[in-house]
């Protein structure tokens, strides 16, 4: 029982150490001190390069920040602004980029709250959207005039600032408008180039994003452009692209000219001779301003890794075009150390990696409190595996009871979170807390429910009774102010210290956080009180979560070795850089610089050990089913799903795993919850092993025609199979030897059972 069983810990309140840089509004009569942290940013992107480098590799390029939630990593967007004032750096702005849609809007508005209070609204762009079934206005751009004071005490430097600063939320709406922009434009344009264009003009840019949108410029061009389907299959044949560039670089500049006309001749065959959209090739040069902020970067999957790396590699040639490519910064925020990540940019040779680390420190009159002190409860349950990986996982199936329990409690302190990882138990709890207390609470897991959703999250941002309960995609998408208890679930370290942060957050004298974990660490946790006492320090607490919790997932290790080890992860990372390659060869006429360009495309292709997967790209498919999926960033299998009427998409494997569904014209509908095994809902049975297609990438639906006779009859007649049959959804034939069931239970991957042979193979979904 909850009262009966729990360890209670105090541990005591977050504070980071303020620094030498204070902002202040002239009009507004507001200031802001920079914590020693941020400080440190804008003094790196204020250094002056060395004056005795003579390779842009050397220059500072990458900033790594490593700061619990809550501390103010997102300040890093205003970081270029002050190093403009302070340095004369000039820079244009930064793109920031975020993992998921809420995260955007929730950074939105906490940058849009800064500048409240730190300028004027000059102008502002709404659109019209529907959410919760009523029709608002929502903000997409808003541009300020800043009259602020900067003032360095370390250098005994004060300086004034008269300037206008736009904030974009890039959503659908404003990128068609900067795709129409891109349409009637010509030569290199950068992302800010295009918002100043579109949307309005201010001497500072900061545009939010998930990485869709970027990408889904290209995702557009690549399936609504003949000719840019084409290079995307060119790009995907073999080594052509690679060997392409090597020749290019390896020769003469006379010879070079000679090796591109003679390209363009062949193109020029390939594609319409007359096609007008030709130029909307150059939208990868809209992907980027000089400086990209990549946020949350711990929380990017193993999936998404290769693309993001991707993404800072076409960044990096990006700056290859331009006189000062050592300008050209990325900005890494987590809040847990990326090492393994840091030491591949170092390996290839990009630019120097600085890490940039906000420690906590005690309170005192020069430090600020990011976090209040919390009561830790720890509640011991019962699993089937009392200790080990597995049992963090079954743990969670005690969070209804655990709500229930406490319904009252929770009701009484007005606001709260509650985390599960599973929709169908989140929803259990939620269900449970309104069957007790006959509040309806907000649930935000990506599939809709009878309860409120994130609709009502911005309305009671910072007060007002409110209860949500949600998932993963919950805890990146709020930054809800005066939240002081919850009920925090998760199966490694990085998940739940995340979730910690959320709650005891703005203002909160004292928070309470319960957390389940598997009994068999009751001692380890009694140990550790006995040990230490039952007040310690955020860091030493973190410790202890390090102690009885695994540190990553066990999907998850593989991290950026997928990356840089794995043929699909090298191909993700290949196939945006071998067409954004085509694409200056085709269309940029300053070949010495192309010829530069194509030299380190080739080295940084050989650091990646990527000529290894060439041969095996022949058993690719070029359809754009497959290759679009592989160029573009997101990889979900999203598929349409009903109900109560109301209609979305939502991941297979989630509504497959938490769901009772039937199939209905094209569309799964939902009936009631289910926590099944993903092992048990993303499997089939097979007659043979299609030893002929194993280690091919095609669409599903091709594979299960080209196998229609092998699959089992119970198999057939499953929604799993019935989706795959009528959906194109990329899928990667493993091998029998390739055992994938860490990915199986994670739901990146079917597992195919040969009943008459005792083995399987394992289909992986893209």
């Amino acid at each position: 029982m909850v009262r009966s069983g729990h360890i209670e810990l105090f541990v005591e309140d977050v504070y980071l150490e303020r620094g030498s840089i204070t902002i202040s509004s002239k009009r507004r009569g507001t200031s802001i001190t920079l914590r020693r942290f941020q400080e440190e940013v804008v003094r790196l992107l204020g250094a002056k390069e060395r004056e005795s480098s003579t390779e842009e590799s050397e220059s500072v390029r990458y900033i790594a920040v490593e700061a619990p939630t809550g501390g103010g990593k997102t300040f890093a967007t205003l970081a270029p602004l002050i190093s403009n004032v302070l340095f004369d750096t000039g820079y244009g702005g930064v793109a920031g980029v975020y993992p998921t849609k809420p995260l955007v809007n929730d950074q939105f508005i906490s940058i849009r709250d800064t500048l409240d209070r730190l300028g004027y609204r000059e102008s502002e762009i709404r659109v019209e959207r529907s959410e919760g079934g009523e029709a608002r206005a929502v903000e997409v751009a808003i541009k300020y005039r800043l009259e602020l004071e900067v003032a360095d005490r370390r250098t005994g430097t004060t300086r004034e600032v008269n300037t206008t600063l736009g904030l974009v939320r890039l959503t659908r709406e404003t990128l068609d408008r900067l795709q129409g922009s891109l349409r009637n434009a010509s030569g290199r344009l950068s992302l800010l180039d295009l918002v100043r264009r579109a949307l309005l003009d201010a001497d500072y840019l900061i545009s939010v994003a998930v990485p869709e949108y970027p990408y889904l410029m290209l995702s557009s061009l690549y399936r609504s452009v003949p000719d840019a389907q084409k290079l995307l299959s060119l790009a995907a044949e073999e080594g052509f692209v690679y060997s392409l560039t090597k020749e290019i670089a390896s020769s003469v500049p006379e010879k070079a000219v000679e090796i591109v006309r003679r390209f363009r001749s062949e193109l020029a065959q390939l594609l319409q001779p007359k096609s007008t959209e030709r130029e909307r090739f150059n939208v990868y040069s809209a992907l980027f301003s000089e400086v990209m902020f990549l946020d949350e970067f711990h929380t990017w999957t193993v999936y998404e890794r290769p693309a993001v790396l991707a993404l800072i590699l076409l960044h990096y040639f990006e700056s290859l075009r331009t006189p000062r490519p050592e300008r050209y910064k990325v900005i890494l925020s987590s809040a847990t150390p990326q090492r393994e990540f840091y030491d591949l940019l170092r390996r290839l040779n990009l630019g120097e990696v600085v890490v940039v680390r906000a420690t906590p420190v005690g309170a005192s009159p020069e430090a600020d409190r990011v976090k209040s002190g919390t009561v830790v409860r720890f509640v011991p349950c019962q699993t089937g595996q009392d200790s080990g990986a597995i049992s963090w996982f079954m743990v969670e199936d005690h969070i209804p009871g655990i709500v229930e329990e406490l319904a009252s409690e929770i009701r009484s302190r007005e606001r709260a979170i509650v985390f599960g990882r599973r929709n169908a138990v989140v929803e259990e709890a939620a269900e449970a807390f309104c069957r007790v207390t006959g509040e309806e609470p907000v649930v935000v897991t990506g599939v809709k429910t009878k309860f409120p959703g994130k609709e009502l999250l911005e309305q009671r941002r910072e007060s007002g009774r409110l209860y949500v309960f949600g998932n993963y995609s919950v805890e990146l998408g709020i930054d809800l102010r005066r939240i002081p208890f919850g009920v925090v679930y998760g199966v490694y370290l990085g998940e739940v210290v995340q979730r910690l942060g959320r709650v005891g957050r703005g203002d909160v004298d004292r928070a309470e956080v319960v957390i389940p974990i598997p009994s068999g660490y009751r001692q380890d946790v009694e140990q550790f009180v006995e040990k230490h006492g039952n007040r310690v320090g955020y860091q030493r607490f973190v410790e202890l979560l390090r102690d009885i919790m695994p540190e990553k997932l066990g999907v998850e290790v593989y991290g950026t070795e997928f990356a840089t080890r794995h043929k699909l992860g090298k191909l993700r990372v290949y196939l945006p850089l071998a067409t954004y390659v085509l694409t200056l060869v085709a269309l940029w006429e300053h070949v010495e610089e192309l010829r530069r360009l194509c030299k380190r495309f080739a080295e940084v292709v050989d650091a990646l050990e990527i000529p290894g997967i060439f041969r095996w790209m022949k058993k690719v498919s070029k359809s754009a089913d497959v290759l679009v999926p592989l160029a573009s960033f997101r990889v979900t299998t999203s598929v349409p799903y009903r109900r109560d009427g109301i209609e979305d998409y939502a991941p297979l494997s989630t509504l497959l795993g938490n769901y009772d569904v039937r199939y209905e014209n094209g569309r799964l509908v939902i009936e009631g919850t289910s926590k099944k095994s993903l092992q048990g809902v993303l499997a089939l049975g097979c007659r043979r092993l299609p030893r002929e297609l194993f280690d091919t990438l095609l669409p599903s639906n091709l594979l299960l025609l080209l196998m229609e006779e092998s699959f089992t009859d119970n198999s057939r007649r499953t929604v799993l199979y019935r989706v795959l049959k009528d959906y194109p959804i990329p899928v990667y034939v493993a091998p029998v030897e390739e055992d994938y069931g860490v990915f199986n239970a994670f739901g990146y991957a079917i597992r195919v059972e040969i009943a008459m042979e005792g083995k399987a193979f394992y289909l992986l979904t893209l």
